[in-house]
């Protein structure tokens, strides 16, 4: 079966989100401003007393990971309930929720069911299996047997089937969900678990995944640190999803956009899942404040509408375009126009982008992902409303026309029929604004910044301070690096790089800095080694050269193992030296800046290979590094 939708993808989030922190679920549910919520709580006469303290025994639970046997199982059961228009857990001649489950050969050792065929939204649904309302004394049903199988830490997998159903002559509807958790076999006894999360486009800017907020094809890669010969590299889902299977130790995870990685992580992986996110912020073109109020076409053809805004200096490139939806009909296409001539008025020989639309739901926005796009100055986003045999169409707008921009809005229309899309004339709306948005994620993630001609790339901290650091905070996405590496010395020395927080050298572990003097900075350091850029070493006289990367928006800081491997290192029994002197047994300096990435190092304490001159050499390893964007 499928992979999971945006609906469907939606809610996993929120039973990772209830999983993972069900206190703060408590607060989000119970003060909710989804009318369908609030109204059932009223309706079943929830006491929020009682629903509290029973909320306040929830432990937190590891997230589950999504299931394609499970979808399968659960979709097929959401469909019978449409076919039987009954909401029930065994319909009609249907095999048991455990045999349902095995025919699809998912191998269980523990299993359960929620289903949910009334509800009037994704959210809605979610706050119904939550809260679990009933006709009870309290308005809460006894055993909440809905919300203990969400929080049931024994599943670790899940499978949902979401199905619409809108036909007026059904009790059942209008959206159907059937839930199947459950743990595997494999699960069991192979004792791996789930990386899994999402890449998504906080369209809506409430720091959380909506539909049709997920990005598609963003590569993963993951490397081992524990096992450094483990590689993988997965790309996220239709809606945004990804999860591989792992088995215990440390991980280096990596997000690549656009051939530039954005965004680097470390998971340790143990006997539960672990989930891992990236939310990419940017810049919302919008008019509106959200809400809403009716609006219509006067005439009985088409429509088409358009917002108009400024991008930022020098362009945006956008990739969503969100709309206002409505139960009285939804735009057929989405459009982007650029005001080409200059007049701040869209013409219809300005388009640059028509996408055709197909929604089913009616209820908030729709996040349209659109191919990136580039606009410069004034543009405009517009939606085409098609006439519905000759009646009104109906528009949502703004209803807030005190604090959002005005006369930015424009429409054009046409008095019966279709409009001419290649020769219309629009006119300016008065004081009110469409519910249309453009989105962009930052300039900064798709466009590398280029660093000043006269400054080679990682020396900033370098020529400014001359300290022995690689300084890439003025780049973006992924560096290259060829790295030559020279050797005058005894010892089999090893060289490794790790992220310092500043100049200082800090390290950043959780929400902790530890800095150079700290008993536990080598071993800070060396357990943040960046693995894209090999452990660098040459044998005898022969120099040798490495290839590698480095993530643009850090600073990297050398350490030197000398005479030993890395886990020798680890593990305490041989010497490492670092570019600060308080980080060093010794309190000497052992590595020295040579030249523009450059750096020698000493490999001896207290520069013990100086003989009878003033100074160490620093040559027993030197690497000199050359970078490419």
């Amino acid at each position: 079966m499928a992979n999971p939708n945006a609906k469907e993808q939606y809610m996993l989030e929120l039973i990772n989100r209830m999983r993972t922190n069900p206190q703060t679920e408590y607060d989000i549910l119970v003060n909710s401003t989804n009318p369908d919520i609030q109204t059932a709580l009223s309706y079943f006469k929830v006491n929020l007393t009682e629903l509290k303290s029973q909320w306040e025994q929830l432990q937190p639970a590891q997230p589950v990971a999504w299931s394609n046997k499970l979808h399968e199982s659960a979709v097929t059961h959401t469909q019978l309930m449409i076919d039987y228009d009954l909401q029930s857990h065994n319909l009609p001649n249907e095999p048991s929720l455990r045999d349902r489950i095995l025919n699809t050969g998912y191998q269980f050792t523990t299993v359960a069911e929620n289903i949910y065929a009334y509800g009037s939204s994704v959210l809605e649904s979610h706050g119904a299996f939550a809260i679990d309302w009933g006709n009870n004394p309290n308005g809460i049903q006894n055993p909440p047997g809905h919300r203990n199988a969400i929080m049931s830490n024994n599943y670790r997998e899940v499978g949902i089937g979401i199905l619409s159903e809108d036909n007026s002559s059904t009790q059942v509807g209008s959206l159907l969900t059937t839930q199947h958790f459950a743990n595997s076999q494999q699960l069991s006894t192979t004792n791996t678990s789930w990386l899994l999360g999402t890449v998504f486009r906080d369209v809506d800017d409430d720091d959380f995944y909506s539909i049709g907020e997920g990005l598609s094809d963003i590569t993963v890669n993951i490397s081992g640190i524990s096992n450094p010969n483990f590689n993988t590299s997965i790309k996220t889902l239709g809606a945004g999803g990804y999860q591989t299977l792992l088995s215990p130790g440390e991980y280096q995870v990596e997000f690549i956009r656009d051939n530039n990685t954005v965004k680097t992580e470390k998971v340790s992986i143990d006997k539960e899942n672990i989930k891992l996110d990236w939310m990419i912020d940017g810049k919302t073109y919008q008019l509106d404040n959200g809400k809403r109020d009716a609006h219509y076409n006067s005439g009985s053809g088409d429509a088409i509408v358009f917002n108009a805004y400024t991008a930022e200096s020098p362009f945006q490139t956008i990739d969503f375009i969100s709309v206002g939806l409505s139960n009285l009909g939804n735009p057929s296409a989405v459009f982007l126009y650029e005001d080409k001539d200059n007049d701040k008025q869209p013409d219809s020989d300005e388009k640059i982008l028509e996408i055709d639309t197909n929604f089913i739901d009616s209820q908030g926005f729709a996040h349209i992902s659109i191919p990136p796009t580039k606009v410069e100055n004034t543009f405009f986003v517009g939606a085409l409303y098609k006439h519905n045999n000759n009646q009104p169409n109906w528009i949502p707008i703004s209803n807030n026309s005190n604090n959002t921009p005005t006369n930015q809005s424009w429409i054009a229309t046409s008095n019966n029929g279709n409009l001419d899309l290649e020769n219309f004339s629009t006119s300016l709306l008065e004081d009110k604004n469409w519910l249309l948005r453009a989105s962009s994620s930052d300039n900064s993630i798709i466009t590398p910044v280029e660093p000043p001609n006269d400054i080679p790339i990682g020396t900033n901290l370098q020529k400014s301070n001359n300290i022995e650091l690689v300084d890439l905070t003025n780049q973006i996405g992924t560096i290259k690096t060829n790295v030559r590496v020279t050797r005058d010395a005894d010892y089999d020395n090893i060289i490794g790089f790790y992220v310092v927080n500043d100049i200082n050298g800090g390290i950043k572990i959780n929400d902790e800095i530890i800095n150079p003097g700290d008993t536990r900075y080598k071993q800070a350091a060396l357990q943040n080694r960046i693995t894209s850029l090999d452990l660098l070493q040459t044998q005898d006289s022969i120099p040798s050269n490495f290839n590698g990367t480095l993530n643009g928006g850090s600073i990297f800081a050398p350490f030197i193992i000398v005479d030993g491997t890395f886990n020798d290192a680890l593990n305490n029994k041989v010497e490492v030296y670092f570019a600060y002197q308080g980080a060093n047994s010794d309190n000497f300096d052992h590595i020295r800046l040579l030249g523009d990435n450059t750096f020698g190092f000493e490999d001896l304490p207290n520069g013990g290979d100086r003989g009878s001159i003033a100074e160490p050499d620093y040559n027993d390893l030197i690497i000199k590094m050359d970078f490419s964007v």
